[in-house]
């Protein structure tokens, strides 16, 4: 709420209503329930109001009847949100601010599942910021390295790769690093080693727990050159036991999240 609303904060049990009127971009009413409480986010303070359509069109004679009311309209209630939160992201320096907008998105979250909002809607709105965070946390340790020996892609995999994350998501992902010589693959693959586990240490200190299966950038079989990943998925096809049925129903659904993208979309050609 902006500063010249700090008294609704303060005197929320007295601006509770059971009914308020929004107005969309084109100009239409909705009717509605509304739920107040005060949430904090960030260090700000905020009212969040879960909202409860009640379908309705207005007559002539003024009085209004029942009409049919679309799941977008409903989640377009939430469409500022993750703006809100990117922002907050993008102005966070340490592990500490990123898990304060964490906690606060999971706030978000609840409300949009209270509030009845589409399903696809909630993980949508938990993978963006899901992947807001992330390239942050990659920014904020990249800053702290020496300059990458070569480009690479930081992906999402499994429900992260698919945008479906929930409250109870862990880390899915890995790192795909351009090809390089035999001479330098060991200095290569010690710097993506090292950079992976610090980045898998960060996202876990801000909120995302670790996958227990491994199937993270720090398990140094997820730290690869292309060709490597290429080679990965002609063996599950080729010969797709139950170990590598696991895999693929984990890696096939990779998507790009940081860094060079040419990369990523290399894979994916090839797959």
């Amino acid at each position: 709420i902006p500063e010249s609303s700090e008294n609704l904060y303060d005197n929320l049990d007295s601006a509770l209503y059971s009914g308020t009127q929004i107005r969309t971009r084109t100009g239409s009413v909705i009717y509605a329930h509304a739920d107040f409480s005060r949430i904090e986010m960030g260090g700000r303070r905020a009212v969040m109001a879960v909202l409860r359509p009640v379908p309705s069109s207005k007559e002539a004679d003024g009085t209004y009847i029942p009409q049919a009311l679309t799941d977008r309209t409903v989640n377009g209630f939430f469409s500022i949100a993750p703006g809100m939160l990117e922002n907050d992201i993008a102005k966070s320096g340490t592990s500490s601010e990123l898990s304060a907008v964490f906690r606060g998105s999971r706030l978000l979250s609840a409300s949009m599942i209270l509030g009845g909002a589409d399903p696809m809607a909630i993980t949508g709105f938990i993978s963006r910021i899901a992947d807001a965070i992330c390239r942050r946390a990659i920014e904020l340790c990249l800053a702290e390295s020496p300059q990458a020996p070569c480009p690479f892609a930081f992906i999402q995999t499994g429900s992260a790769g698919r945008m479906e994350q929930t409250l109870c998501t862990d880390q899915d992902n890995g790192i795909i690093f351009s090809n390089t010589g035999k001479e330098n693959i060991d200095a290569v693959l010690s710097y993506f080693n090292d950079l992976a586990v610090r980045i898998s240490k960060m996202l876990e200190d801000i909120g995302y727990s670790s996958c227990k299966g491994g199937n993270m950038a720090s398990n140094p079989k997820w730290c690869r050159p292309l060709d490597d990943w290429k080679a990965y998925f002609a063996g599950w096809i080729k010969a797709p036991g139950p170990e590598e049925l696991l895999d693929i129903s984990i890696f096939f659904d990779i998507r790009h999240c940081y860094g060079d993208s040419s990369l990523t979309a290399d894979l994916k050609a090839f797959i």
